[in-house]
């Protein structure tokens, strides 16, 4: 009998989102996210630990979850003013 590996969920940023996917390993997540680059000892990737972030990626086994890191008026409230001048 083979012993099945428990599924751990990971998340990288990938522009506006972070791309969550459940994996056995940082190994595997990284191959999911189709990169060589250890994003884990960068600081770019990290194991997520919050169960109501981890529910989504654990139900969908071998698919990346992306969730937007913001709304678009967070987003536009970063901008910095523009003052515009006519002539």
């Amino acid at each position: 009998m083979t012993r099945r590996q428990r599924l751990k969920v990971f998340r990288t940023p990938i522009g506006f989102h972070d791309a969550y996917v459940p994996a056995t390993s940082q190994k595997a997540a990284l191959s999911a996210w189709g990169t060589d680059a250890n994003l884990f000892a960068r600081g770019a990737a990290e194991r997520v630990t919050n169960e109501e972030l981890s529910r989504e990626p654990l139900e969908n086994p071998g698919k990346i979850i992306k969730r937007l890191r913001g709304t678009a008026e967070e987003y536009m409230g970063s901008l910095p003013s523009v003052r515009i001048v006519s002539d």
